[in-house]
């Protein structure tokens, strides 16, 4: 008897698992391929897409309209972080519609909120947070073991907020928590300016007091391959509910590669000027060619302006360079 029950208990959890099988799938991004813009999800102020994880995207579904419930075996999908690239989506993965057997209609529907201010959707709309619920759109899930593709969400449109253009609440005034500070590059480097701020919809970066485009809505503002044109002043306009506040500037100082000035020969050997700002750490390198492959060797390390002069033995050919410390 007791190996009969042992036969029987088994028996159940095949039978559990092979019907966890049947049910359908769907794959819970809203960035699917050939993508129009309009699956994209926006503030409906500015029709900026949202950025950054403190938002969060459900899955509503059933068999009707008015059955439509929360997918409880995934955890809510989060949107791509601020400096990334696709704002406006987010990547949750296959989910198991439990009770729907593929090749049934279904209805599905998206609710989005903003999971810093609010713990639930529900809670999003009481205190009037940034929350959105796209349209209800039919969804029929593929036989098992079907391609990716064919359970993108491809009737899903895109939404806007429509309580509040903000990822504050209504009546909380933005604030800056961490200002952008002063930087010092040289060329070339790559550069990231960040502020830290709460209670804002939008970031607006201008640069000597015009704004330049960036990430749409992105806290951060990334400079790669750095030029002496772009240094000067930079700053950051946070806007809140009714309320915008400006950040404090941060300077950016680009310093050029040092100058070779004055080159002479000096007691028969060859000497040159390195202009640069006072004060600097500068190494003189030296190559017997331009080759790809070529070794640069440091020689001589001083600080700016200082006069060099070879003192090693007379070369057909050498080349210099100088390397800011």
């Amino acid at each position: 008897m007791k190996l009969l029950f042992t036969s029987f208990i088994m028996g159940l959890a095949i039978a559990s698992h092979a019907q966890t099988q049947q049910w359908g799938q769907v794959y819970f991004d809203n960035r699917v391929l050939s993508m129009p813009p309009d699956r994209l999800i926006r503030f409906v102020s500015s029709l900026q897409p949202l950025v950054g994880t403190n938002f969060i995207a459900e899955l509503l579904y059933g068999t009707s309209h008015s059955t439509l419930v929360s997918l409880t075996n995934a955890p809510a999908a989060r949107f791509r972080p601020e400096g990334t690239l696709y704002p406006g989506t987010w990547s949750g993965g296959m989910r198991t519609l439990v009770g729907i057997p593929p090749g049934t209609q279904t209805y599905i529907q998206v609710a989005v909120w903003n999971n810093d201010v609010v713990a639930t959707y529900d809670e999003a709309i009481r205190k009037g947070s940034v929350w959105m619920r796209s349209s209800i759109f039919t969804y029929v899930p593929p036989p098992s073991g079907s391609p990716i593709e064919a359970h993108h969400m491809t009737n899903f449109g895109g939404v806007t907020a429509t309580s509040s253009p903000c990822w504050g609440s209504w009546g909380h005034p933005p604030s800056i928590l961490v200002q952008p500070t002063n930087r010092t590059v040289k060329v070339g480097d790559t550069l990231v300016l960040a502020v830290v701020s709460t209670n804002v919809c939008t970031h607006q970066w201008q640069f000597n007091g015009t704004n330049i485009t960036v990430l749409p809505g992105s806290r951060f503002l990334l400079l790669t391959n750095v030029q002496p044109s772009q240094a000067g002043d930079y700053r950051v306009i946070v806007t809140g509910s009714f309320v915008s506040i400006i950040s404090q500037v941060a300077r950016l100082t680009v310093l050029a590669p040092p100058q070779f000035t004055s080159a002479r020969y000096d007691n028969g050997a060859f000497a040159f000027q390195v202009s640069e700002e006072t004060g600097r750490l500068v190494v003189i390198e030296t190559a017997p060619d331009l080759h790809p492959e070529t070794t640069w060797t440091p020689v001589f390390t001083n600080t700016a302006p200082f006069l060099f002069t070879n003192s090693t033995a007379v070369d057909r050919q050498r080349f210099y360079r100088t390397v800011l410390r």
